[in-house]
């Protein structure tokens, strides 16, 4: 009896929780999805790419400047 208390507790704790999910971006935020784009590209070792897609950006472009007007 004690036993199936428990699991009850814990089934209606784990119920109550939000699960959010931080990577992924809401459908249709076209900015969140390149900034991802770019981090994933960064961390496979495409830095280039990944700089080349965040200057696309008209205030990173004018934020970095010389680093986009290179590529």
């Amino acid at each position: 009896m004690v036993l199936g208390r428990s699991v009850l507790l814990i089934l209606l704790i784990a119920g109550c929780n939000t699960v959010t999910y931080t990577a992924s971006c809401r459908i249709g935020d076209d900015v969140c999805q390149r900034n991802q784009n770019a981090q994933t590209l960064a961390i496979i070792g495409q830095e280039a790419a990944a700089l080349q897609l965040m200057c696309e950006d008209s205030t990173i472009r004018s934020t970095l400047g010389e680093q986009c007007a290179r590529r």
